[in-house]
């Protein structure tokens, strides 16, 4: 009885620690502060303490969010556009296996006015019911007769594109499953440095080497459909 009552707990902490593994995810809806309407194409930026990129996105066309997944862990989340004063959060908390909720509320930019901080004390989490641990399968071999996808592959079969090499350093190839109409390219404070429309075509190419080394957001409009994608350009 006490071997059985041992391998129980055993099996209970092996189960907690797979679940703090897992990742966790943040989102949130941002609006005009005054006016409360929905910001599109919003900047959201998710730091480390020491100011290194993580993850990114930028608002859909109802001003909402999702960051996912993200490493457990407290971070800084910067929020920019244009127009708006960027709003950056220090010691956000991602938790494991749940969503992290951060809205955000925008002002217009002044003149005196460039980054508003703030310190985010409360974790709030989206209320969402446990759900049971799916069992897990373990086999000795691993046989398949197709061959392993790489991530461009897999890229365009879960997102419809693939944005290669990142990071880059200089040049980023952009490929989709159907017609690119249009490709946005700013930098991490939403200023717009390149901008092409009425592409129809299913493969482009840019060249950012022009651009100081970096972190970048490039906007990609396939089928009416906007998505988001981080360009890391380095040495």
């Amino acid at each position: 009885m006490r071997n059985l009552y041992s391998l129980l707990f055993l099996i209970g902490l092996s189960l907690n620690l797979a679940a703090q593994k897992r990742p966790g995810s943040i989102k949130g809806n941002i609006v005009d502060e005054k006016t409360l309407e929905t910001l599109p194409f919003v900047n959201v930026v998710i730091k480390t303490e020491k100011g290194a990129v993580i993850a990114g996105a930028a608002t859909d066309f109802e001003g909402n969010y999702h960051i996912n997944p993200v490493a457990a862990g407290t971070y800084s989340v910067e929020v920019s556009s244009i127009e708006y004063a960027k709003v950056k959060i220090n010691e956000v908390l991602i938790s494991p296996n749940i969503p992290t909720i951060q809205n955000f509320k925008l002002k217009m930019a002044s003149c005196d006015m460039d980054v508003v901080t703030v310190c985010w004390i409360t974790c709030c989490i989206a209320p969402t019911p446990r759900q049971p641990l799916l069992p897990i399968q373990f086999t000795d071999t691993l046989t398949t007769s197709e061959p392993a996808l790489n991530t461009n592959e897999l890229n365009l079969l879960e997102k419809g594109y693939s944005a290669f090499p990142n990071p880059t350093t200089g040049v980023i190839n952009l490929e989709a499953t159907n017609n690119i109409k249009s490709v946005l390219i700013l930098d991490m404070d939403g200023k717009l440095l390149e901008k092409r429309e009425e592409i129809q075509s299913q493969k482009q190419r840019f060249s950012l080497a022009k651009y100081p080394k970096g972190s970048y957001l490039m906007y990609v409009n396939i089928n009416g459909m906007w998505q988001s994608e981080i360009i890391m350009l380095a040495d």
